[in-house]
């Protein structure tokens, strides 16, 4: 039952990164200030 956890924590942590990944490109790509708000929520 811990290893299930373990595997469940280990994706939502990577989920996690990817989503603040995207987020942090949306701010660096996006032109304008209402659409860099949009990414970063």
């Amino acid at each position: 039952m811990q290893t299930v956890l373990d595997v469940v924590g280990s994706v939502l942590l990577l989920v996690g990164c990817l989503m603040a990944f995207a987020a942090g490109v949306g701010l660096v790509r996006l032109p304008d200030v209402l659409t860099r708000m949009h990414a970063a929520t």
